[in-house]
């Protein structure tokens, strides 16, 4: 906020001062994270010059991860396709679709952070072989979800007019956004959960190729194949990318639902057990 404020409206340099600000912030981050790095409980950087790679342990780790990248990579060129939509409705659907973002972005960010203590506390007790409690965590994490969800959704409705209004847009915009977050504060309280947070937990259990083939169908034949009919094949203009996006969540959370219910996540296995012995003489490399 305060490199924003210096770089764009002491130095006046636009949106490179924008860029600029949110660079210099993450690197001060990026330097705070390594110098926290503790080493016989100091906090040191020395920590840093001893670094043991095991690999047997980053192959578990790229088996979470790689799913993962595919699944953020397909979601997001997904989304540019369909953000090409906008424009072609004028300046007010642009401005309207970027304000829209901006208000649900709390929502976003809360059933995120869900889905985080899902992935935590799932990845846990499934470790330790405990289904049932599995099964009882995550139903309590995805019903507090949903509340949460309710609440803040029910109240970006309610008071849709007051907080698009904040902004200064011009009328038409205005009346867009209004419409676009009526609809979609529906679709988040009644899918984002399912679609977003409940997957943390197929994660935890091993089960990420399912959820990455999942959500890159979901993507490509539901939000994009949607938006593009109901915006310009059914004449509904940015209210329909924004009902396609609606219906992605119901689509892929289904899925994922009928998928936790039918315990077939319970086959699955992050970290295979490894011999103590191997790994500390084969699969450790010292740097």
């Amino acid at each position: 906020i305060g490199g924003n404020t210096f770089f764009i409206f002491v130095l006046k340099i636009g949106v490179t001062g924008a860029a600029l600000s949110t660079l210099l912030c993450r690197i001060a981050a990026a330097v705070t994270t390594a110098i926290l790095c503790r080493r016989g409980g100091a906090v040191s950087l020395a920590g840093l010059l001893r670094v043991r790679f095991f690999r047997s342990m980053i192959k578990d780790i790229l088996g979470v991860g790689i799913p993962s990248f595919f699944e953020n990579s397909m979601f997001f060129i997904g989304k540019l396709l369909t953000q090409r939509i906008f424009p072609l409705f004028g300046t007010g659907a642009i401005a309207a679709n970027a304000i829209t973002g901006m208000i649900n972005s709390l929502a976003h960010m809360t059933g995120g952070a869900y889905g985080m203590a899902l992935q935590t506390e799932a990845g846990q007790l499934i470790g330790a072989g405990d289904y049932t409690a599995a099964k009882k965590q995550t139903f309590r994490i995805m019903t507090r979800a949903y509340r949460t969800m309710f609440v803040i959704s029910g109240l970006n409705a309610v008071f849709a007019g007051p907080l698009v209004g904040l902004f200064s847009l011009s009328p038409e915009a205005q009346a867009i956004a209004v419409q676009i977050l009526h609809v979609h504060c529906i679709f988040m309280i009644a899918g984002w959960p399912m679609s977003f947070t409940l997957p943390n937990a197929l994660r935890a259990a091993g089960d990420g190729k399912f959820v990455m083939v999942t959500a890159a169908l979901s993507m490509w034949i539901v939000r994009v194949g949607c938006s593009y009919l109901f915006a310009l094949g059914l004449g509904l203009g940015p209210l329909g990318v924004w009902m396609a996006m609606g219906c992605d969540f119901l689509s892929r959370g289904t899925v994922y639902l009928l998928r936790w219910r039918g315990g077939r996540w319970q086959t699955k296995q992050v970290i295979k057990a490894k011999s103590p012995r191997k790994e500390s003489s084969e699969d450790e490399v010292l740097v």
